[in-house]
């Protein structure tokens, strides 16, 4: 009709550029996180659980979570809890339990049990990653956003260990199931892991880090690992199974 503004029903056309840049960093992560969700899907396929699930499927005796509709998890290792209300800055969220990290920043440790208040500007999600969680990420798939020709797949592989139990995620490379596992031992934390299909880097969140190794090598600081003391976090690149040994290393759970 003569006179009506249509919009253009693009979201670069009709949205401001903080809206714009905040829809980019999510489909972002979005991608990053396929590594973690092509596992999760297989698993589903394989059992029935789905990647996207209620709270009280993973805690069906906690009455807190029984009609829980606004909070999920993602997998076994990720909570998100989205903000459903217009100009809402900030909101409750329930933590069920063990011990939790904020994945936001990395760094802030949560007791489970209990319910928190969450800040939540335009373009936060408030993120939890549980103790002992194993997150793989990474660009593992040539899309629209890689289409560079020297472009090659890479994983990351984050680890939040815990000091109590060894921790375990099935990933699904494309073709196969591999182990990645960790485990606090006396001296320090192992992780082990076979041949994932691609190389990439480990990333620990852990403190006290005293000497590194790689498949039995000692490796050197600064050249062939970083750790990162204010992030408390050390990284290692990797190609084909490995085994990593980081002597001294203690949980931040």
């Amino acid at each position: 009709m003569a006179g009506i503004a249509r919009p253009k029903r693009t979201l670069w056309d009709d949205y401001s550029e903080e809206v714009v840049a905040i829809a980019q960093r999510y489909v972002a992560a979005h991608h990053d996180l396929i590594p973690y969700t092509r596992s999760g899907m297989y698993q589903a396929a394989q059992t029935g659980m789905p990647i996207m699930r209620a709270l009280i499927l993973a805690y069906p005796d906690d009455e807190q979570v029984s009609d829980m509709w606004d909070e999920y998890l993602y997998g076994d290792g990720l909570l998100v809890a989205p903000v459903t209300k217009a100009q809402a800055a900030e909101r409750t969220v329930y933590l069920p339990a063990g011990r939790w990290m904020e994945y936001n920043d990395k760094r802030t440790v949560l007791t489970g049990g209990s319910t928190i208040k969450a800040v939540a500007p335009l373009g936060t999600i408030p993120l939890y990653v549980r103790e002992g969680a194993i997150i793989p990420r990474g660009d593992i798939v040539k899309l629209n956003n890689n289409w560079g020709g020297n472009w090659s797949p890479k994983l990351r592989l984050e680890f939040f260990p815990s000091s109590k139990a060894k921790s375990q995620f099935e990933y699904y490379t494309g073709s196969a199931v591999r182990t990645t596992a960790a485990q606090m031992e006396r001296d320090g934390l192992k992780i082990e892991f076979g041949d994932l299909g691609t190389p990439g880097t480990v990333e620990v969140y852990c403190q006290k880090v005293r000497v590194v190794t790689l498949n039995g090598v000692k490796l050197h600081e600064g050249s062939e690992y970083r750790y990162d003391q204010q992030a408390s976090r050390l990284t290692v690149s990797f190609q084909g199974a490995s085994k990593i040994v980081i002597d001294g290393a203690a949980s931040l759970f």
